[in-house]
């Protein structure tokens, strides 16, 4: 469901397109038509992509361009019908997260553990299970976490690690923010999209594609927050900290 601002930002895009459609250019138009025959049954995710692409592309009587955050750039021709399709599939293919610490989503238990202790060394014994390794005090892209959780899920017969969240504790709240504001502008620099969600703009922020379908966080593959230890924090010695959430992603069907 297209929700009534997201509306408006593609009103605008078919304003800015008919100059196009109208100099000759029916390909101009059957490019408007596909692009948003493609947003219809889109997850939020996807549309806030497709949103963020067409406000941030060149356009011209030959097509457009956009400039992925890593620098690629891509493009759609309006006389190459076909060039259409590859525009969308390749930015989402992009924006979809498809490991992390080199380690695949999807990847098996015996797979990510093997992978995971030759990068960060032993993981904490006690408090991991056959669906759960802990890391503790570790050191990745260039940030100090206190706490890394690898996650799986199993069918019964095969493991897939499903979910991962890296956690730093802070002395207060102020100091989450800070942290999640930071982390907010380096995801940024890797996906297209990443957006604040709530009213504050201060603790929730997602982004990405996930890399198997779910309904969960709006569609999105990452999400970061901002959350209140409670009377954990006492054990913890910090009350607050601030989360990189990748997943939970569903990998298992269960159906009745």
């Amino acid at each position: 469901m297209i929700n009534p601002q997201n509306m408006k930002k593609i009103v605008l895009f078919i304003l800015m397109m008919l100059p196009v459609a109208v100099c000759g250019q029916e390909n101009g138009k059957s490019f408007m038509e596909e692009s948003l025959e493609k947003l219809k049954g889109l997850q939020p995710a996807q549309q806030q992509i497709f949103l963020d692409v067409i406000e941030n592309s060149k356009i011209d009587t030959l097509g457009l361009c956009y400039t992925l955050p890593n620098g690629e750039i891509v493009e759609a021709f309006f006389e190459q019908q076909e060039s259409i399709s590859t525009f969308w599939e390749s930015i989402f293919r992009y924006n979809q997260v498809k490991e992390i610490c080199n380690v695949p989503f999807g990847s098996s238990y015996e797979e990510a553990k093997r992978l995971l202790t030759d990068k960060f060394g032993d993981y904490d014994y006690l408090n991991s299970t056959k669906d759960h390794l802990l890391f503790k005090n570790k050191k990745y892209a260039g940030m100090d976490f206190n706490a890394i959780h690898f996650l799986f899920q199993s069918d019964g017969e095969n493991s897939y690690f499903n979910a991962a969240i890296f956690c730093i504790y802070c002395k207060s709240k102020s100091e989450a923010i800070r942290q999640k504001e930071w982390m907010h502008k380096r995801l940024s620099e890797r996906y297209s999209v990443f957006v604040n969600m709530d009213g504050d703009g201060e603790y929730l922020s997602m982004g990405g594609l996930p890399p198997v379908a779910t309904e969960a966080n709006f569609g999105f593959g990452v999400r970061i927050d901002v959350i209140d230890y409670g009377e954990n924090g006492k054990t913890l010695g910090c009350p607050f900290g601030v989360r990189i959430f990748y997943g939970p992603y569903d990998y298992v069907k269960e159906e009745f």
